[in-house]
């Protein structure tokens, strides 16, 4: 069950974003992705996304919203699976 509490930060390159929308889409909901703010990165060429999931781990109050990873492997029939780090 995901809270207000299950907060984190990820990174969406903004090559991968521009070239395959639908698919960055679908890598969100399957960890079933909320943003609750996103800030383009000029410089570094991505987003950066702040947002829950109950992928995230529960924060205690006054701690720091984490960054995670996603591993995403696509398997032969085109299914994908994320699998969500904390960095």
């Amino acid at each position: 069950m995901m809270t207000q509490r299950n907060i984190g930060k990820i990174y969406i390159s903004g090559d991968l974003l521009g070239s395959n929308p639908d698919e960055v889409a679908t890598i969100l909901s399957e960890i079933s992705f909320v943003p609750v703010r996103v800030e383009h990165l000029w410089s570094g060429r991505r987003f950066e996304c702040e947002g829950l999931s109950p992928m995230f781990r529960e924060l205690s109050e006054g701690e720091c919203t984490p960054l995670y990873e996603l591993i995403i492997v696509s398997n032969k029939d085109g299914a994908i699976e994320v699998t969500v780090l904390e960095s």
